[in-house]
């Protein structure tokens, strides 16, 4: 063998030393390749993300309690979904509640933010079983129905009464996570006291009495304020028989006083019996007045409306009136016509004989007849009963403007009827206050014995989580780095042996030379 087929022969083996000396030569190449990549993929990434940087996402999981969440509908049976619980009246609350405007949130973007979708904590556990027992060979196709069919009731009775409540993007970073956990816990908050006190979704009667006006009772005609009294008190005795009603609020005792709202029914009665009825008639033999001007203008102005109502009262049951009576002259003269019998009908129905079947419907007819014809009285007798109320009503205005329009007594009487006219004002006003109190703790009693701590609508499953997108954001950039290193470490090494082949066949070239 010649020495220049040895040379040959020796080149074509690989020998790994000095390959690893041709890519330790080549070390600053490979390196800068791999800086590239790792610097070029970490912004790459931080483009990618940087939408995120500066978001977040705090989440709160809760379950619904209420009988009918997984129907779709509260309690009372009005409609139920998810969104209820973040309605842009809830969220406004919330977000006034927790002064979110000076942490520099918008309500447009807190209303935006804000999401709920629901979730079953126990669907992976219910699908395992249910994987574990259909994968038994050995059940029939009965047996194997069976567990389909239970598989779905269990997936169907945890769906819809779990719910998980997010506050993401840039607002939610606005915050501090204890201020975002505790705006999250008020949404359910809010929304089971909205739902309740105002909409009775739990079929408790929703009566909250109103605030006795004390502007009007200051400054006001005192006509007009004993009109007012006595407008207050039968709105406030009509919550009242509404509520106890309840079968729930109607039996409880107030703790303070321990009376009941039958008890509150009677005191009301009684104030409109011994005090109300006399105050409004005792500006007929008493015509006190702040202004002549303003209590004439107040009395024509009630006694216009009364006459209109008279009016219209009348109008209506001359209409119900005229309805009676051509329904009854119509019906009469169809009853005329069908007297005679009928061939038809009594080839259809031989063996009960000739007019039975005319008779039947007949006797349907009657009742239908007589159930309309009933109604229209009612209806008659109603508006008659409207129409003597209102003229009752009128007659006592006009007494009163009457009075008012005779000539003044002395100044001596006038404060002493003025003196006694406030300390009676006053003590209506001070007895209508205590009921209305009286009604708004047994109300309150009911429901927190009903209602725990709102905790028959839902309940928290757990502490709030807050995850910060700019973590994740960072984390995804620097996978993209590590990648990008590994991609420049492949292709620094590639270029690097590249380099290699073309330098060692110029060396063989040489060498050949």
């Amino acid at each position: 063998m010649s020495v220049s087929e040895h040379i040959e022969k020796y080149d074509d083996e690989i020998d790994l030393l000095t390959v690893f000396e041709g890519f330790w030569k080549k070390r600053l190449l490979v390196l800068v390749v791999v800086l590239i990549g790792f610097v070029g993929a970490g912004l790459y990434g931080i483009a990618k993300h940087s939408n995120s940087l500066f978001e977040s996402v705090t989440s709160e999981k809760m379950k619904l309690n209420f009988k009918g969440a997984e129907l779709g509908q509260y309690p009372n049976g009005t409609k139920f979904t998810p969104t209820d619980v973040i309605s842009s009246k809830v969220l406004t609350a919330v977000y006034s509640r927790n002064m979110l405007s000076k942490h520099g949130v918008s309500l447009e973007a807190f209303l935006s933010s804000i999401n709920v979708y629901a979730w079953d904590p126990n669907q992976r556990a219910i699908e395992d079983k249910f994987a574990s027992l259909l994968s038994n060979k050995k059940i029939d196709s009965v047996e194997r129905q069976k567990l389909t069919e239970q598989y779905q009731q269990e997936l169907k009775n945890g769906a819809g009464r779990f719910l998980n409540l997010e506050w993401s993007g840039a607002s939610a970073t606005e915050v501090s996570r204890s201020l975002a956990a505790k705006v999250l816990a008020d949404i359910p908050k809010v929304w089971a006291e909205k739902s309740i006190q105002e909409y009775g979704v739990l079929n408790l009667a929703v009566v909250v009495p109103s605030q006795l006006d004390t502007y009007l009772l200051t400054n006001a005609e005192y006509v007009v304020v004993g009109d007012y009294l006595r407008e207050f008190a039968k709105q406030l005795k009509d919550a009242a028989r509404e509520l106890q009603g309840d079968s729930v609020v109607g039996v409880f005792k107030d703790k303070e006083t321990g009376n009941t709202l039958g008890d509150v029914v009677a005191h009301i009665n009684n104030l409109e019996n011994f005090h109300l009825n006399v105050l409004q008639r005792s500006f007929v033999f008493a015509p006190t007045r702040v202004s002549s001007d303003s209590a004439d203008l107040y009395l024509r102005s009630r006694i216009l409306v009364l006459e209109e109502g008279i009016a219209e009262a009348e109008r209506k049951s001359e209409i119900v009136s005229q309805v009676y009576r051509e329904y009854t002259n119509t019906t009469s003269q169809q009853r005329d016509r069908n007297e005679a019998p009928n061939d038809n009908l009594r080839n259809y129905s031989p063996q009960f004989g000739a007019d039975f079947l005319s008779k039947l419907m007949g006797i349907g007819d009657e009742l239908s007849d007589a159930k309309y014809k009933q109604a229209l009285l009612n209806e008659s007798k109603e508006l008659s009963l409207r129409g003597a109320d209102l003229t009752t009503e009128k007659q006592r205005l006009e007494s009163m403007l009457k009075a008012l329009n005779q000539p003044k007594t002395s100044n001596a009487d006038t404060e002493s009827v003025t003196k006694a006219l406030k300390k009676e004002v006053d003590y209506v006003v001070g007895e209508l206050a205590t009921q209305s109190e009286i009604m708004k703790r047994i109300v309150e009693l009911s429901r927190s014995t009903r209602l725990g701590k709102l905790g028959s609508l839902y309940e928290l499953t757990g502490e709030a989580h807050v995850q910060g997108h700019g973590f994740e954001a960072i984390k995804q950039s620097i996978t993209y780095s590590i990648l990008g290193a590994l991609g420049g470490l492949f292709l620094g090494l590639f270029i690097a042996a590249l380099a290699m082949i073309f330098s060692s066949m110029k060396q063989r070239r040489a060498l050949e030379n």
